[in-house]
């Protein structure tokens, strides 16, 4: 297990509405914040200035749409006009979007080809 202590953080605990500035160790191999324990602290990161708050939670979306018509205007929610191959690329592509702005849990509600179910499979 390694352990990493964050320092000057503004973090979001739930608890109210605002943040807190707090410390905090996370262990690396799980993800879980953990008590600091200074023995173990392999490395120290300064978030001064920065903000933390858990993963967001998508309940309603659609992985293999492209809402934005970002990727050459290619948008379906039936692989006849676009295909498998490129419906599990946009699916792909949405993910990695969802992810960079926070959303660590999602529920898809429909995806052709079970697109969705296919990909959570993948390790």
């Amino acid at each position: 297990m390694t352990t990493i202590l964050f320092r000057n953080a503004n973090v979001f605990t739930g608890k109210n509405s605002t943040f807190e500035a707090i410390d905090f160790a996370v262990d690396t191999e799980s993800g879980i914040f953990i008590q600091k324990d200074t023995e173990n602290i392999e490395k120290v990161i300064d978030l001064q200035g920065k903000y933390v708050m858990p993963g967001l939670i998508n309940a309603h979306t659609h992985i293999m749409l492209d809402p934005f018509f970002e990727i050459g205007g290619l948008s379906s929610v039936s692989t006849t006009e676009t295909g498998t191959v490129v419906n599990t690329y946009i699916a792909i592509d949405n993910l990695n979007k969802l992810l960079k702005h926070g959303v660590t849990y999602l529920r898809d509600v429909g995806s052709s080809d079970n697109i969705d179910l296919h990909l959570s499979k993948l390790e």
